[in-house]
């Protein structure tokens, strides 16, 4: 029982450990790309920086320019 609990123990303080490492590592900004040609309502949270704050990082809107 003993080694049990050791074991989950220590994967559980891996796991923490993993999760710290991989959240300081988390972006600054977000790129994202769309087309023109196509309206679709993600535009209007575009404008509203919506993404921004849901997301808590800045959103860097790109468009392709062609297909």
């Amino acid at each position: 029982m003993k080694k049990i609990l050791g074991t989950a123990m220590a994967m559980t303080v891996g796991a923490m450990a993993l999760t710290t490492a991989t959240v300081s590592h988390a972006a600054d900004s977000v790129n994202v790309a769309f087309f023109l040609e196509w309206a679709t309502p993600n535009q209007i949270a575009k404008v509203d920086k919506a993404y921004d704050e849901a997301m808590g990082v800045d959103v860097n809107w790109t468009d392709f320019s062609t297909g």
